[in-house]
């Protein structure tokens, strides 16, 4: 938990260009542009809507697989995972499980909780 506690923090940071002042986490993180919806480019380290299944990008919609909204890094090896929630949404524990038995090893996961 304190891990998605803290990636909660940078990912917010990164999305408002506020500094992640949360003590769990690094207080130097700062976004270097803001990110304001489909017109901006997102560049050649993030993905949209990447499905896994134990580990390997799969077709959308394979079943048992998890597909998450957005993915930094390279999809093979990404470094972290995005989940955005919305409406008082949010990942639950059986979501966190699928996503940690799917995702390549390593990845962390992000989830952005917009109100």
């Amino acid at each position: 938990m304190y891990r998605l506690l803290q990636n909660r923090v940078i990912a917010t940071a990164l999305l408002t260009r506020a500094p992640a002042t949360s003590a769990c986490a690094a207080p130097s993180v700062q976004a270097s542009s803001p990110i304001e919806g489909a017109s901006v480019p997102l560049g050649p380290n993030y993905s949209a809507e990447v499905s896994y299944l134990r580990g390997r990008v799969v077709s959308s919609g394979t079943p048992g697989s998890v597909r998450a909204d957005a993915i930094v890094g390279p999809t093979q090896h990404p470094l972290f995972a995005i989940e955005l929630k919305t409406g008082g949404a949010y990942i639950s524990r059986d979501d966190y499980n699928k996503y940690q038995s799917n995702l390549p090893p390593g990845t962390l996961l992000q989830e952005i909780i917009v109100p």
